[in-house]
């Protein structure tokens, strides 16, 4: 009877094997074929687009776990897509991909690639840009995040567009080993986030639409029309040149409406021309510590470090910078001045 009751279990068990879904490897050629592989695909599978235009892609109301990649079948030829928009989907990765959005009538409501109200979504290896023409006033968002949780953006060239990537009201998002170049206004904005992670990015040769309307900043965070403060964000590790460009400003965290919290900037280098190399406002348990901050050619102010108030229990320490603008409450420790005329 024992006997009988393990073979029986055995058998079970090979059915219940035999039944798992395994992932799967889908081809793509056109915009055709990769609609009927992703309404194939489950969980885990592969799309791998051979190389061509498919034109624009949008997927709604999609859910993946494991996730679903969609790939270049030749990593030398990506797959050319228009635009990538992503309502309501959670589970997908796409890499070595090319995003040319093409030149835009709206810049501030135009995405080369938009997320809304999505989960666990990953770019890498891509390239994304809008008009490659020369004129900073036509070209979209590169990367539009709303709503989404669990995104990241990763060792990606964005460039040629109005900001590169905007992250509003989301949690546990990624901006990290890209390229961002040739941005019109800002290359990173964020507001109302958790747990961001801004790390190891480029930023150079901005071209700002028109200096006196647009404040350029390689990385703002910002608290306008947002429903919550932002949370624990990290910004490390990135540099910030002025490059062959217009003058822009490096890091600008200015939050008078809500009080952002659990800030650390550490280890940036900002070669910029504008004031305020690293500018926080209405911060509280913020870190500050180990940035340079190097003048290029500036005019009028030395690009420095400035603290201000309101802002409570920060902490600012052993930077470099050509200034330090500090309130008076401030935590200064082990700080240098650079000297831009006598080095």
């Amino acid at each position: 009877m024992a006997v009988r009751k393990f073979l029986l279990g055995l058998a079970v068990g090979a059915t219940l094997i035999g039944a798992e879904v395994l992932a799967a490897d889908h081809a793509a050629t056109d915009a055709a074929t990769l609609a009927a592989a992703l309404k194939a695909a489950n969980g885990g599978d592969r799309v791998f687009a051979a190389p061509g235009e498919y034109g624009a892609l949008t997927l709604v109301s999609r859910q993946f776990s494991p996730a679903v990649t969609i790939s270049a079948a030749d990593m030398l030829s990506p797959p050319m897509f228009s635009s990538i928009t992503l309502h309501d989907v959670s589970g997908l990765n796409l890499t070595n991909v090319k995003v040319e959005f093409g030149a835009a009538n709206a810049p501030l409501t135009t995405y080369a690639v938009e997320i809304n109200r999505g989960a666990d979504i990953k770019i890498s290896n891509a390239e994304i840009l809008s008009a490659a023409n020369g004129v900073a006033g036509d070209d979209a968002y590169g990367v539009f995040i709303r709503n989404s949780a669990g995104v990241r953006i990763e060792n990606s060239v964005v460039h040629d567009v109005y900001r590169g990537v905007a992250a509003l009201a989301s949690d546990d998002v990624t901006i990290a080993g890209n390229s961002i170049t040739r941005v019109g206004s800002d290359g990173i904005i964020a507001g109302g986030v958790l747990r961001m992670t801004i790390a190891s990015n480029y930023f150079a040769d901005f071209d700002i639409i028109d200096p006196k309307l647009h404040h350029p900043d390689a990385i703002q965070i910002w608290s306008r029309n947002s429903a919550r403060a932002n949370s624990n964000v990290t910004v490390r590790g990135n540099l910030i040149r002025r490059g062959n460009g217009d003058p822009s400003q490096g890091i600008f965290v200015n939050t008078p409406e809500t009080e952002t919290a659990g800030l650390l900037i550490e280890e940036n280098v900002v070669e910029q021309s504008m004031g305020q190399g690293i500018f926080v406002l209405n911060a509280v348990n913020a870190i500050i510590r180990k940035n340079t901050v190097l003048p290029v050619d500036y005019r009028v102010d030395a690009p420095g470090l400035e603290i201000r108030s309101p802002s409570r229990n920060i902490t600012v320490s052993g930077n470099i910078a050509s200034a330090f603008r500090l309130d008076a409450g401030v935590n200064s420790t082990g700080n240098a001045i650079v000297d831009y005329h006598n080095p």
